[in-house]
């Protein structure tokens, strides 16, 4: 006994992304006959390696990267347990989809475990660092080395936020450690421009 076709909708406004069945197929009530991508909202999960997964909580911040633009979300789950190699995972809902991208989609993001305002930063190589947890580098003014002590205060992937007698605009010098290890205060210099 042939009951007829049937017409499909879809609960809401979405993206077909699958078609789990073909016409004609004979399925049971309740099977999925497609997959679908609902745009009005989004699920970000990002991995966690152990030791920053303890550090985040609901409402930590994590900026998302794609291309030259960048997006501030803020997390909304943590899960603590790790799989086999050590990485947990949290997840923050969303409005949108990130930049218009696709479901499932892979960005590049930073968790924001602390932040500072209000102080200048510098790239790492301009740091060096001793043993004896003193801190300095050497600022470009009138034609010379000045060396400068410098407290960091927070690290990030290439810069640090430090507390010196700097100004905002002050040129260091960038170099290997074992560069910056021969240079000595009140060394000449000229600066050249970048080409």
């Amino acid at each position: 006994m042939r009951i007829g076709y049937g017409e499909v909708k879809a609960p809401v406004q979405a993206v077909v992304t699958a078609r789990l069945a073909e016409p004609g197929d004979a399925v049971q009530p309740g099977t999925p006959l497609y997959r679908l991508n609902v745009d009005s909202a989004a699920r970000l999960r990002v991995t966690l390696p152990q030791e920053v997964l303890s550090q985040v909580q609901p409402g930590t911040p994590v900026i998302l990267h794609h291309g030259d633009r960048q997006q501030a979300i803020a997390l909304n789950r943590i899960f603590p347990a790790l799989d086999a190699r050590a990485l947990g995972s949290a997840e923050a809902d969303l409005e949108s989809l990130p930049f218009g991208l696709p479901s499932g989609a892979r960005l590049s993001s930073v968790v924001v475990l602390a932040s500072a305002k209000g102080v200048l930063t510098v790239p790492h190589r301009a740091l060096v660092r001793t043993g004896t947890g003193k801190s300095w580098l050497f600022k470009v003014a009138e034609g010379r080395l000045h060396k400068v002590a410098v407290q960091p205060l927070l690290e990030g992937d290439r810069r640090v936020a430090v507390k010196a007698d700097l100004q905002p605009g002050d040129r260091v010098v960038v170099a290997h450690r074992s560069v910056l290890l021969q240079l000595r205060d009140g060394d000449p210099v000229v600066v050249e421009p970048a080409t």
